[in-house]
């Protein structure tokens, strides 16, 4: 059984992609409970956009290319 560039990119792709959206939505959860204490704490409403912009969607980035990559070198290491 050899090695298969297309399988391992597509493997890879839909870890990375699952790996992605579930810290896309741990990163929210988070930021959203840390703005909701913030809040309660200091008397006035934050803005919960905030959590999108800069937890949510850099969190998400992060761990897609990571897994990404950890992924397809895990394969092509293994082939070798």
């Amino acid at each position: 059984m050899g090695f298969n560039p297309v399988k391992t990119f597509f493997k890879s792709l839909g870890m990375a992609l699952v790996s992605g959206a579930i810290g896309f939505f741990f990163g929210e959860f988070l930021a959203i409970c840390a703005l909701a204490i913030y809040g309660s704490l200091s008397k006035h409403m934050p803005d919960f956009s905030v959590s999108y912009k800069f937890v949510g969607a850099p969190m998400g980035l992060l761990v897609f290319v990571g897994m990404f990559i950890f992924m397809f070198a895990r394969d092509v290491k293994r082939a070798a």
